[in-house]
């Protein structure tokens, strides 16, 4: 009588010891499934960080002659046609076409877009036009997918204020200015709406680099005549 106690005994403390450790192991599974990708991709955010300041001393170390902006038209009412236009903004040595008029809320007009380029949504003004003209595009947090998804905005989180853009479209070329950065939630729209009106041009990508949680949105102003 007194082994099968012990028996029953020892089985009841085995299968205690074995579920504990499986709470454990299951804690730790939980923790590293959640945590992993917020460390990942801050770590690729800042390799990227790193690799931008390399490029961007590659890009400003070249003779003045290869990075010199183009010279702007002096004409203040230059307004762009509905077609396609690029997008240069040389601190980043960034020049990419703008497909024009690419509904953002649908993935079967923005998808195809987004792999030849960036896009200007529909809607929103075009450069010159005096009111807020909105470009997005792809970002990424793996360098091996910036390529595949066409990831050219995953450097729009290093431009600074005072940094310059440039809109070109045949003859006609605007420069902006950046005026500043923001970071948004996903579904906010808010600020666009209350600024369509407004004399800009705002660049979006997904943020951090590599998810869809929010939005990092750059505004820019045209410059001042004697800034050109």
């Amino acid at each position: 009588m007194q082994g099968r106690r012990w028996f029953f005994r020892w089985l009841a403390q085995a299968i205690l010891t074995g579920l504990g450790w499986l709470a454990i192991a299951t804690a730790i599974s939980v923790v590293v499934w959640v945590a992993f990708p917020i460390l990942s991709g801050f770590g690729q955010i800042q390799w990227f960080k790193l690799k931008t300041l390399i490029n961007q001393q590659l890009v400003w170390q070249r003779p003045k002659t290869e990075r010199q902006e183009p010279t702007l038209p002096q004409s203040e009412a230059i307004v762009f046609a509905e077609e396609e236009f690029r997008l240069q903004i040389a601190v980043l040595d960034l020049d990419v076409p703008v497909l024009p008029n690419i509904d953002a809320t649908d993935k079967e007009s923005y998808g195809p877009a987004l792999k030849q380029g960036v896009a200007h949504a529909k809607g929103s003004a075009f450069p010159g036009q005096g009111k807020l003209a909105y470009i997005f595009g792809h970002s990424t947090n793996y360098e091996w997918f910036v390529a595949e998804l066409n990831a050219v905005f995953y450097q729009l989180k290093d431009l600074e204020p005072g940094d310059k853009i440039m809109v070109e479209q045949n003859d006609k070329k605007l420069q902006y200015q950046v005026r500043e950065k923001k970071i948004i939630e996903a579904d906010e729209t808010t600020f666009i709406e209350e600024h369509l009106d407004e004399d800009w041009l705002v660049l979006q990508t997904c943020y951090p680099p590599g998810t869809t949680w929010k939005r990092l949105i750059v505004v820019a102003q045209p410059t001042a005549e004697e800034d050109r």
